[in-house]
């Protein structure tokens, strides 16, 4: 059970920053999603997704 909860852990850590590195760039690009999505290396569908 333990090691179930660390992974959900990592997870949930993983995601957060995930998001925050997704919120910076649009921040960066001024809301631009083509243009984060690019500097994330992801298309735009994608970033709509997340």
């Amino acid at each position: 059970m333990h090691a179930i909860r660390k992974g959900c852990n990592a997870l949930w850590k993983a995601v957060t920053q995930a998001k925050e590195e997704i919120r910076a760039t649009l921040e960066q690009t001024g809301g631009n999603k083509r243009r984060a999505a690019e500097l994330l290396g992801i298309s735009r569908a994608q970033l709509y997704r997340i």
